[in-house]
């Protein structure tokens, strides 16, 4: 079933409203966004926005708008709704509407993690010495 653009403007208005931020997860290839030049290009991106921002944010009809800090300077970053295909408000649980290209893409970096490692290749290494894998605390018992 096709989310309308309506729908996902309405979702982001509620949860930005109800929560301190909100992830909405886009596809950074797709007509009609722009993002900062690390960011351009990217299948997969992820931004934080809040109204509790200094930087401006807008939910139009079309897009989203908004003012993002990325290092020390802003960038105004324009997403359609086209490109949203999911949303993780700061209380929890995402919602994701499926994107017509892109949601093999999504499940598969999802599960590989943002290391691009399997989840059962995140162990620490075994052939370190246990001494140098674990940080002694700085409490000290006292008897």
């Amino acid at each position: 079933m096709e989310v309308s653009n309506k729908d996902k403007q309405k979702a982001v208005k509620c949860f930005l409203d109800g929560n301190e931020f909100l992830l909405i997860h886009i596809d950074g290839s797709a007509n009609g966004v722009d993002l900062p030049p690390h960011l351009k290009g990217q299948k997969i991106v992820t931004l934080k926005l809040s109204w509790h921002f200094r930087g401006e944010t807008v939910i139009d009809e079309s897009n989203i708008e908004a003012d993002l800090l990325f290092g020390d300077e802003y960038y105004r970053c324009i997403v359609p709704y086209d490109a949203v295909y999911g949303v993780t408000p700061s209380s929890g649980g995402t919602i994701l509407w499926h994107p017509e290209n892109s949601v093999l893409d999504v499940i598969e970096s999802m599960d590989k993690g943002a290391t691009g490692a399997k989840r059962g290749d995140r162990r620490k290494n075994p052939t370190t010495p246990r001494n140098l894998r674990r940080k002694s605390s700085h409490l000290r018992r006292i008897k």
